[in-house]
């Protein structure tokens, strides 16, 4: 079984997880959404709708990371789903996320080939309108002038929690697009950037990933005990640690079948730009430098998964 890990943190973005897992030719997954506004969807279970309208309602586990300030969590965010994923394969995406039919169906036949790390390709996309109510969240100063952009991401995160605890956001927990969007819709979405490795070269060694559409053994990362959680002070590099960890251990990433688009990002950030930083931007890099002896020392991930799920 492959357990889909979607770590989330804004409102809205479920409805394109749903409705494309919904379409996949390959139906033997789970999805774990580790959620950090988890305490402001009211009496969320599902979609808003009631009752199960998604045959998989069932294997959907809802995550709570345990923090409500809203920091830059991804890397427990990881862990977290993890430790509770009953499959034998991980497949890392972000939120709004949109899974194309054969997307699953593609890493459960790599895997089942090359059995290690897989990466397909992903396209972001233009966003579509938003219900006209949703504020704004998103920064004016360019990324590139790390400390003012940090301390401005901050303040609007800030603003967007106040917004959260008010119950200012509740009808967009679901979604914050103005029409429901459907497969055509979202193949129709301007591309914003490609990421496609897959058309440059056969599949061969890929040091390099970025948690958006990559699938690994589950008991590869157990083997590695998961993510490096100091990394989560700050954002960048958080992929490429991994990468490299994999990297010291002889393990090499596999490009799966030339296919652009087997998941599009509907780009949120032009509106929803929503993570606390406690450093500037890209101060990981200096960690990145080199890679530890020893991730997460003081704990076992796979003792944690064995209290959790039994495996």
């Amino acid at each position: 079984m492959i357990s889909i890990i979607v770590p989330t943190n804004r409102v809205g973005g479920l409805d394109l997880l749903y409705e494309s897992l919904n379409a996949q030719t390959e139906q033997n997954f789970e999805l774990i959404l580790v959620d950090a506004i988890y305490p402001w969807r009211p009496g969320y279970q599902g979609p808003p709708h009631g009752g199960n309208r998604y045959p998989f309602d069932g294997n959907v586990q809802h995550l709570d990371p345990g923090t409500t300030d809203l920091r830059s969590n991804y890397m427990r965010s990881l862990n977290l789903a993890v430790q509770h994923a009953r499959g034998d394969t991980l497949l890392y995406a972000c939120d709004y996320s949109w899974f194309h039919p054969r997307c699953l169906e593609t890493h459960a036949e790599m895997q089942k080939k090359h059995r290690g790390p897989v990466i397909l390709d992903y396209n972001y996309v233009v966003a579509p309108p938003r219900k006209p109510r949703l504020p704004l969240y998103t920064q004016r100063i360019p990324a590139a002038q790390s400390e003012a952009y940090t301390a401005e991401l901050n303040a609007t995160t800030e603003r967007y929690l106040e917004d959260l605890k008010a119950g200012r956001l509740n009808e967009f927990m679901w979604s914050v697009f103005e029409k429901p969007l459907t497969e055509d819709a979202v193949n129709a979405l301007p591309i914003e950037h490609q990421h496609r490795p897959c058309s440059i070269r056969e599949p061969d060694d890929y040091n390099w990933c970025s948690f958006k559409n990559e699938s690994i053994p589950t008991e590869l990362v157990l083997n590695m005990n998961g993510h490096d959680e100091d990394y989560d002070r700050s954002h960048c590099w958080q992929d490429q640690e991994f990468s490299f960890r994999l990297k010291a251990r002889g393990v090499k990433w596999t490009n799966g079948p030339a296919m652009t688009g087997m998941i599009s990002v509907v780009n949120p950030r032009p509106f929803l730009n929503v993570k606390k930083l406690l450093e500037p931007l890209g101060a990981n890099g200096e960690r990145c430098k080199s890679v530890k002896a020893a991730v997460n020392p003081g704990w076992s991930l796979r003792e944690r998964r064995k209290a959790a799920v039994g495996a």
